[in-house]
């Protein structure tokens, strides 16, 4: 966790006042609580709804509070709190390959019993070692296993 953000923090009309709607301090009492710092509070503004529901979020397309907010707290994470390691000091090495024992994992339920030799546990799944030999890229949600090992799901 690298901090907390307080969503709808306060309504400001158009003449100024700022109400606390859904009460104050409750974003600044959890981080304290949780000992993370409290990285900023988003006002409420209906462009922010506005623009998730056009696709269209304020942070990248948006001007106002709301959008200032989201834009200062992500480069405050950015480059305060986890600034992105540098592409020579992050070590790739199998990395692809446990990608994809995962997600060959996602699609074979641990309910599945058939013989299919030995199975390894990846979150609340289990895959086949024979599904993790060759062509074992899932190639559609809608089946469970590997090419070789497919099977249709209605």
């Amino acid at each position: 966790m690298v901090g907390v953000i307080e969503n709808m923090s306060a309504f400001t009309c158009d003449h100024g006042e700022s109400y606390a709607l859904f009460g104050s301090g409750g974003g600044a009492a959890l981080a304290a609580a949780i000992g993370s710092p409290l990285l900023g509070q988003i006002p409420l503004e209906p462009s922010v709804a506005a623009g998730n529901d056009a696709g269209a979020p304020v942070a990248i397309e948006g001007t106002g509070a709301a959008a200032d907010m989201f834009r200062s707290i992500a480069q405050r994470i950015i480059t305060d709190i986890a600034p992105p390691s540098e592409p020579d000091d992050i070590d790739m090495a199998g990395c692809s390959a446990r990608l994809f024992d995962c997600v060959n994992a996602a699609f074979v339920p641990r309910s599945d019993q058939s013989d299919r030799g030995p199975r390894r546990r990846c979150g609340s799944y289990s895959v086949s070692s024979a599904c993790l030999s060759q062509n074992s890229i899932p190639h559609s949600p809608s089946f469970h296993g590997c090419r070789r090992h497919s099977q249709r799901v209605s």
